[in-house]
């Protein structure tokens, strides 16, 4: 069964400037590292009244440039 995870508060960013039809930028995507778990599911074990539980855990921080050009 899937189990109810907390919302969480995520921080991206990115900031960049135009040079005639170049657009040069940089980003970071969960800017302070935020741990957190995307889904959870409790799933029964084989031995009766018992269960475990299998979680998916969101991406850490991501720091990155890129080159845009525009025609």
């Amino acid at each position: 069964a899937l189990q109810y995870v907390q919302a969480q508060t995520l921080v991206n960013t990115r900031i960049g400037f135009l040079i005639d039809k170049f657009e040069f930028a940089l980003f970071a995507r969960n800017l302070f590292d935020k741990r957190y778990i995307l889904s959870s599911i409790n799933e029964p074990e084989f031995v009766p009244s018992t269960t475990f539980t299998t979680g998916f855990v969101g991406n850490g921080r991501l720091v990155g440039a890129s080159v845009d050009l525009r025609f």
